[in-house]
């Protein structure tokens, strides 16, 4: 993956190996009990988590994934790490279950999310 930011925080658009498609949209919650109550509150309407609650390394914000009713992957997140571009420095996560998740206490994982189908309307390669 690749993290692009358009303001202090780690990330705001994160680009994946693949087809070109929208992974998923995440949703700031304020704080992580904020992000707890929205699980709380979308688990007592019966949608289940696809993934977490976890914490991921990169950017260092929690997370829960769910899955809308058609097929979207969408992410409650919270806590999404603040950069300093007068210190910060780029690193690289090799990925690993301790990597996309710190906490490892959650259901699910990557494997458990859908995977979209490209979108032809995204990015169309020039001919050679």
């Amino acid at each position: 993956m690749c993290f692009l930011r358009c303001n202090s925080a780690h990330h705001r658009i994160a680009v994946l190996p693949g087809p070109p498609c929208l992974n998923h949209v995440a949703y700031d919650m304020v704080g992580v009990d904020g992000m707890m109550r929205g699980i709380s509150r979308l688990k007592g309407e019966g949608v289940n988590i696809a993934w977490g609650p976890g914490r991921h390394t990169a950017g260092n914000n929690t997370f829960s994934y769910f899955v809308t009713p058609n097929g979207f992957a969408v992410e409650y997140t919270a806590d999404l790490e603040e950069v300093d571009e007068a210190t910060w420095q780029a690193k690289v996560h090799e990925p690993a279950p301790r990597v996309m998740d710190q906490w490892g206490i959650g259901i699910g994982g990557p494997q458990t999310m859908p995977h979209p189908a490209p979108d032809p309307g995204l990015f169309r390669a020039v001919e050679v």
